[in-house]
């Protein structure tokens, strides 16, 4: 029901003399409920009903295509306790291609006997607080063989003291695939917070590291550090130099000269990731 299928009985109550006045707030109530929860004004509602239904339709067809490729006798009864949530979650990232696969397959795990040990309810949940961004980067690291390089970019100062100035730096050919998307950083946290990945910089892959100096992160950093001494140099050499407080001028001299270095580390996937992926990918 619509709030415009009050205008008849409010006209009755009202005895007909306000139909103007009455039509034009049930109006406005109806495409306001539209604009916030996705039902109203005729045209719109249709339009969004056809789309709703394009999704809804590659989606079943999703499912279909994964149900399709499980042996029959390896087909079982609904784990309802996968089904139910994955069921209820999904319609809320049917607009997503990446992230409605993820769901599509989940669908599909809850019949199948084969993923019975690996199959969990909380992957439902790890979905759900997937973006785009940590859907592709997961299928990257399992085609890398389960592992990726990462850097930390470093600033480093005449007493090798140093700062940490950007992290989760990915190698370039992995940012490209990503277009240099400017969450890839902080997809790494995400799926390293879900446990499916490990990430360190106590231990690396044996390659050459200094492909991490053509990322943007880097030149970025670089080009900074380069700007930085360089205002510090010609202050240092100024007359007004003169007139900084040693504890200050110490601290300036400290910076000066300050150069970029990269921190070595990589990303594996975990024992919990690898069931997920196997599952969602």
């Amino acid at each position: 029901m619509e709030f415009a299928d009050l205008v008849p009985a409010l006209m009755g109550m009202a005895g007909g003399t306000l139909t103007r006045a009455i039509e034009v707030p049930m109006k406005q109530l109806d495409d306001w409920w539209f604009v916030h929860f996705g039902s109203k004004t005729e045209l719109e509602r249709q339009k969004q009903e056809f789309l709703n239904q394009q999704k809804l339709t590659e989606f079943k067809q999703e499912i279909l295509d994964q149900v399709k490729q499980i042996p029959p006798e390896d087909i079982t009864e609904p784990n309802k306790a996968i089904l139910g949530p994955t069921i209820e979650a999904s319609k809320y990232y049917i607009d997503d291609d990446s992230l409605r696969k993820m769901f599509a397959k989940l669908f599909a795990s809850s019949v199948d006997s084969r993923l019975e040990n690996k199959t969990r309810s909380a992957f439902v949940e790890f979905v759900k607080q997937f973006s785009p961004v940590d859907a592709q980067l997961l299928k990257i690291i399992v085609q890398y063989g389960n592992t990726i390089p990462l850097a930390q970019i470093k600033i480093v100062y005449t007493d090798d003291s140093f700062v940490i100035n950007r992290t989760n730096v990915v190698a370039p050919e992995i940012s490209i695939r990503l277009n240099d998307n400017k969450q890839i950083a902080s997809s790494i946290d995400n799926l390293n917070r879900l446990g499916l990945i490990s990430v360190t910089y106590m231990f690396y892959k044996r390659i050459d590291y200094k492909v991490f100096e053509s990322t943007i992160p880097y030149k970025e950093t670089q080009l900074s550090v380069e700007q930085r001494n360089k205002q510090l140099s010609d202050l240092l050499s100024s007359e007004a130099a003169q007139n900084i407080r040693p504890e200050v001028k110490k601290e300036l001299v400290h910076e000066q000269n300050a150069r970029v270095d990269i921190e070595k580390g990589k990303a594996d996937l975990t024992s919990l990731g690898k069931d997920f992926t196997q599952v969602v990918l």
